[in-house]
């Protein structure tokens, strides 16, 4: 049997020692209760991030970002944050959504990235209803994030155009939180 490694109470700010996947972990539930499991058992979530650093280049510019999300995965989140405003002269706007399928503004439709949708500080957020800010796009509604399972591969995108080309202050943060589960066990049938 492998070594049993007790890591307690987990939480998202705490730094997990390095574990390999055949180890076997014992984590903790909010009850106290210690549930082990292989890491292999556990599946993976992925945090992929982008920056957008709004640069000088003339008649207008296009930055994009995309993340490949595999197969069978669900989608957990998608956030764009505001870090500084853009200042371009001309419209500079963030389009969210996904190229595989052909959907460019599912998550967040046209965000001005210069005032008002998108100030310092402040963030869009796909999995929380509140932080849609009125930018959503078909992916949300009001039943909450439509797309999180795809049997198929997606690819989810990120397009920001800045129409003159003449800014330099703007960054703005597009994050894109995944899971894929390690294996998809059939639930038990019994009669009542």
């Amino acid at each position: 049997m492998a070594q049993l490694k007790n890591f307690g109470k987990v939480t998202l700010t705490d730094t997990v020692p390095s574990v390999t996947d055949s180890d076997t972990v014992l984590l903790r539930k909010e009850t106290g209760n210690p549930v082990e499991a292989t890491l292999t058992e556990m599946g993976h979530v992925f945090i992929r991030e982008f920056t957008f650093t709004e640069a000088l280049g003339g008649a207008g510019q296009t930055y994009s970002a995309a993340v490949n999300v595999p197969a069978g995965a669900y989608v957990l989140d998608v956030i764009v944050h505001g870090l500084a405003v853009w200042d371009d002269t001309g419209a500079c706007t963030l389009n969210v959504g996904t190229s595989t399928p052909n959907d460019p503004n599912g998550y967040f439709s046209a965000i001005n990235l210069k005032a008002t949708d998108l100030l310092v500080g402040e963030y869009l957020r796909s999995s929380d209803i509140s932080g849609w800010g009125g930018k959503e796009g078909v992916y949300l509604t009001a039943a909450g994030l439509q797309t999180s399972y795809s049997a198929t591969a997606r690819v989810v995108t990120a397009t920001a155009t800045s129409a003159n080309g003449n800014g330099s202050a703007g960054s703005t943060r597009f994050v894109v939180i995944y899971a894929v589960p390690q294996s998809t066990t059939a639930a038990t049938q019994a009669a009542t």
